[in-house]
């Protein structure tokens, strides 16, 4: 009863500050971007899509352009469907589209706090992005290089055991890649702690899919009332978010550190190397700062990781024509007695291509993370107040058949020039697929050399086919994807053969 009471107060008061809200934002939205027809008092609220939402954005962009206003209990969103004025505000006017929208219930209810992601532009975010450009610029990355060539070379050895389990093994491997580079730590199996936190924690953020429009974030002075007002489950998925999200930021750190202050390092890392740059006479400076700044290595790189390559099996699979190319030119420049290396990079563009398509087809994230405007700007005729929300549709502009034509098919060949180097005459969707501006993936180096390796790898010694079912008919992936932030493709099945004898002795020269 008490907690009905409390739900019932706190609708009404939601209700009439959303009234006033609306009120006070209809005097400014005059010149606002055309969008929806707006309801009294609730504004687009029913218009906000649950699943695939990208995809209804698109649609939209027919009816109302490339910007599409939206009003959601007062709050004021944009969702940019186009290249060029993503570019135009998110890029070139970075400094003042460089701050992200409250996120008070993945920050305040689910104690994300520590997140550079969903953090608020100020001190503590300028820190973390200066810790991050000292350990993940593409220079560093290179002393990692051999770390995860390891750890790809490992996920090739499981898969020629037990290829039936492919979907298991690259999670195994995202996890164990960052987990060495982050803290140093070596995974052995897949009933490794710590990756299983990060899985858990990963699972945990796959409650929330509209980001930013749940009520608390919308009227932040929400987080004040009990959680159980939205109902119990709700609240016990807080309460589990919050407890995974601790549990990231403390426990590995505290194992690293006591390391480090013991001197019993086994392996380099961002950790140890955080710790002792800040470190003197036994005191650890901004110590909260290295904690989330390593925790959203660890979770943010393992979770992409993992769609990525997903994605880039799956298409691999359904164009056998483009896998046969990559393998004969990988052939030729390692003639069956090595396998290849980041070293090898700038011999086989064919591979990065593969990459950049993967990245366009269906990217990791297919709608950026919101950011948000600090002061009122103004762009072509329109008009967007301060704390204006502005949502960039990856997907739609991945998929803008202007700049990429037939962008539904998976043809790495865009990328490429006709003697088979990369074109530049082409965007490169690394510039949309990894953010905008100033909030721009951080660790995009480290991300790009796992994926590049991870490719070439499957690629020299696995064929990738369409499993059969018991008729010899082939048995398709339907091509869907989680409507999550993160979004991955729905389990399917694929078949790993060995190109040859040659890929059991690469892995293990002992047989």
């Amino acid at each position: 009863m008490a907690g009905n009471l409390q739900l019932f107060v706190v609708s009404i008061l939601t209700a009439l500050f959303a009234a006033y809200s609306l009120y006070r934002r209809n005097k400014i939205l005059v010149r606002f971007p055309p969008g929806p027809r707006r309801l009294p008092l609730f504004g687009n609220l029913t218009d906000l899509p649950t699943s695939q939402q990208w995809v209804t954005y698109a649609k939209w962009r027919g009816q109302y352009g490339d910007l599409i206003g939206l009003v959601v209990l007062g709050q004021p969103i944009v969702v940019i469907n186009s290249i060029r004025t993503a570019f135009d505000l998110l890029n070139k006017r970075g400094s003042i589209y460089l701050n992200r929208p409250g996120f008070s219930l993945v920050r305040e209810w689910g104690g994300w706090n520590w997140m550079i992601t969903t953090m608020q532009y100020g001190e503590e975010w300028k820190l973390q992005r200066k810790m991050y450009a000292q350990q993940l610029n593409p220079k560093c990355i290179q002393e990692f290089h051999h770390v995860i060539y390891v750890q790809a070379a490992k996920l090739a050895s499981r898969l020629l055991c037990s290829p039936e389990k492919f979907q298991d093994h690259t999670r195994l491997f995202a996890g164990a890649n960052i987990l060495m580079i982050t803290y140093g730590h070596e995974v052995v199996d897949e009933n490794d702690e710590w990756v299983k936190l990060a899985r858990e924690a990963n699972a945990s953020l796959e409650v929330l899919t509209n980001v930013g429009a749940h009520p608390v974030d919308i009227f932040p002075w929400l987080r004040h009332f009990p959680m159980n007002i939205f109902g119990g489950k709700f609240a016990r998925q807080m309460r589990h978010m919050r407890n995974l999200a601790e549990q990231l930021v403390e426990r590995p750190y505290a194992a690293v550190k006591d390391e480090v202050l013991c001197g019993r390092v086994l392996h380099s890392s961002m950790a140890h190397r955080l710790i002792d740059s800040y470190t003197s006479a036994g005191i650890t400076a901004h110590e909260e700062t290295i904690r989330g700044a390593l925790a959203g290595v660890y979770v943010a790189g393992a979770d992409t990781i993992i769609s990525t390559i997903d994605t880039a099996i799956l298409a691999l699979m359904l164009n056998p024509d483009i896998q046969k190319e990559a393998q004969h030119l990988l052939d030729v420049v390692l003639c069956g007695q090595r396998l290849p290396s980041l070293e090898d990079r700038p011999k086989f563009p064919y591979v990065d291509a593969i990459l950049r398509e993967t990245l366009r087809w269906n990217p990791v994230a297919p709608l950026a993370v919101p950011h948000r405007l600090v002061q009122e700007d103004s762009y072509e005729n329109m008009v967007f107040p301060a704390g204006t929300i502005f949502i960039a549709n990856s997907w739609q502009m991945l998929h803008d058949e202007a700049t990429y034509p037939n962008p539904t098919e998976f043809s790495p060949n865009r990328f490429l020039r006709d003697d088979g180097m990369l074109c530049d005459d082409i965007l490169d969707p690394r510039e949309i697929a990894f953010g905008f501006g100033r909030r721009i993936c951080p660790g995009r180096h480290l991300a790009e050399s796992s994926l590049w390796i991870t490719i070439s790898m499957i690629l020299y010694l696995f064929d990738l086919t369409i499993p059969l079912d018991e008729r010899g008919e082939p048995i398709r992936p339907d091509l869907t994807y989680t409507s999550t932030f993160i979004s991955h493709p729905t389990p399917f099945q694929c078949v790993f053969t060995p190109r040859s004898h040659t890929a059991r002795l690469l892995l293990d020269p002992k047989k």
